[in-house]
């Protein structure tokens, strides 16, 4: 009897040892190159693997795959920015949330647009704006808990929907709200993320307990927890992960064909993707 106890608690004991050793085994990544910034704040890539990141004081930089500094602005007045989004390659999209502003740049960081959101026919208070297709953006106002989706060319209001009927449940603590592939998700702070379609009917929920933004690529979300980089199937749920360094506390990141770009309090660093993540 007692050889049969042991036997059965080796069979439940082994998959996690195994799952120990491989854990202990997975090699961790070594930065390519770094630069040195205090104050980074947010950061997006195009589709040409270009980077941009800000600073606290609202100026965006500009670097290439290599870590080679490219273009610099620096916007007429001094606010954080809210929301960059440099996803849609040929405009850069910034959003000022104390200004209640939001500016649209060309690649190479020229001014091209800006419009305020009263100059939209709009009140209220706007945390989130991020752009979508067709000359719309999606807005979250919290006085009216609101999700909004307008066109800004003709200032045709498209979508108004109430973010706490959508998902009650939610704290709507709002990260950041962004629109891929014809899906908005939007990120709750120690929550997750919320995927609805573009007639803002909510999708699914995925789990994600943190408060660092994530970031998505086709199927997949990446997100941080510790020295570790996530990378979750949002269709099918699977999930791999990278082990990144552990001297420093990391808060963003970006991912394009080749590399994966990670921000902390004093700088960026590059690392070199790995196969098939």
């Amino acid at each position: 009897m007692r050889s049969s106890q042991i036997k059965t608690g080796l069979c439940v004991l082994l998959p996690f040892y195994c799952l120990m050793a491989f854990a202990q085994e997975e090699p961790v990544l070594d930065a390519i190159w770094q630069l040195k910034i205090d104050g980074i704040d947010k950061i997006d890539v195009d589709g040409r693997g270009n980077i941009f990141f800000s600073t606290q004081n609202g100026h965006i930089n500009q670097y290439n795959e290599s870590g080679d500094s490219l273009n610099f602005y620096a916007p007429p007045f001094s606010s954080g920015i809210s929301r960059l989004d440099a996803h849609w390659t040929v405009s850069i999209f910034l959003f000022y949330e104390s200004q209640q502003r939001y500016e649209i740049l060309d690649r190479f960081l020229n001014p091209l647009s800006h419009q305020s959101m009263a100059d939209l026919g709009l009140t209220g208070l706007f945390s989130q704006a991020t752009p979508g297709n067709n000359n719309s953006l999606w807005l979250y106002d919290e006085t009216d808990l609101r999700l909004k989706k307008i066109n800004y060319n003709n200032q045709q209001v498209l979508q108004e929907q109430a973010l706490n009927v959508l998902i009650p449940e939610s704290s709507l603590q709002v990260m950041q709200m962004m629109e891929r592939k014809n899906l908005l998700f939007v990120q709750v702070s120690n929550e997750g993320v919320y995927i609805f379609d573009n007639q803002a009917n909510f999708i699914k929920s995925i789990p994600i307990a943190n408060n660092s933004p994530v970031f998505i690529e086709n199927e997949s979300i990446y997100f941080l927890r510790k020295n570790q980089l996530l990378k979750k199937n949002f269709i099918n749920g699977n999930t791999s992960m990278v082990l990144l360094p552990d001297n420093h506390r990391f808060t963003g990141l970006a991912v394009t064909n080749s590399k994966l770009i990670l921000t902390h309090l004093h700088g960026l660093m590059a690392f070199t993707r790995p196969e098939n993540f």
